[in-house]
């Protein structure tokens, strides 16, 4: 019953310390300002690299470039890195991304090059070996017809793939469902690590009185 309660003070306490403003919100920016952010990679207007591919955004992060990047979901709900709703102006084929399945989406040239449209995990990936210390921003993309269950899984998604990123991100969205669900996962994954970790931390903590102690007093 202790630990229950131990538990539920600590999670309170960190759901105030996540929205409470102060020094804390300002350190978390601090990596964010007095640089030059690469849209959707570092291309040029003959896109060569082509934005969104896997190049340009190794290219921005290895000459200390921030990067602002999209995310979606295909059909069949793989995280994408893409910037444009539809495929006509990037790629050969027509329509909406969230309409084509990851196996075609990624079998598409972007621009008439070699390069193709990339998973975010891959993106971040190789942003992370060109320069761990890249600050990212990303934008969930997002639409009117989206249903909420739609927004919840896609923010889902993107959190997950960035709890491995070394580097600084934030995430912005046009949408104000977007925000608001990005900041409640956030907030109920950060006190869940946090309270999971306080847990292993008691557990593996020796004993006030470790057994056998007691036979050699006296």
């Amino acid at each position: 019953m202790k630990i229950l309660l131990c538990v539920i003070l600590l999670v309170a306490a960190l759901l105030l310390f996540a929205v409470w403003p102060g020094k804390r919100r300002d350190e978390l920016r601090l990596p964010f300002y007095g640089r030059n952010y690469a849209h959707r990679g570092l291309f040029g207007k003959d896109q060569c690299p082509p934005e969104n591919s896997l190049p340009a955004f190794a290219a921005a992060a290895q000459n200390g470039y921030g990067i602002e990047l999209d995310v979606q979901f295909t059909s069949d709900h793989r995280l994408v890195v893409f910037h444009d709703d539809t495929l006509d102006r990037m790629t050969p084929a027509k329509g909406f991304v969230h309409d084509m399945d990851w196996t075609h989406f990624s079998a598409l040239p972007l621009a008439g090059s070699e390069e193709h449209p990339p998973l975010f995990a891959d993106m971040l990936r190789t942003v992370a070996e060109a320069n761990p210390a890249t600050p990212l921003i990303v934008e969930i993309k997002s639409r009117s017809e989206y249903s909420q269950t739609y927004l919840e899984e896609l923010c889902r998604a993107t959190l997950a793939e960035l709890k491995t990123y070394p580097g600084p991100y934030c995430l912005e969205s046009f949408d104000p469902r977007v925000v608001g669900i990005v900041r409640r996962q956030a907030i109920i994954r950060y006190c869940y690590d946090k309270a999971r970790t306080e847990a292993r931390k008691a557990q593996s903590a020796p004993d006030a009185c470790p057994k056998g102690s007691l036979a050699a007093g006296g």
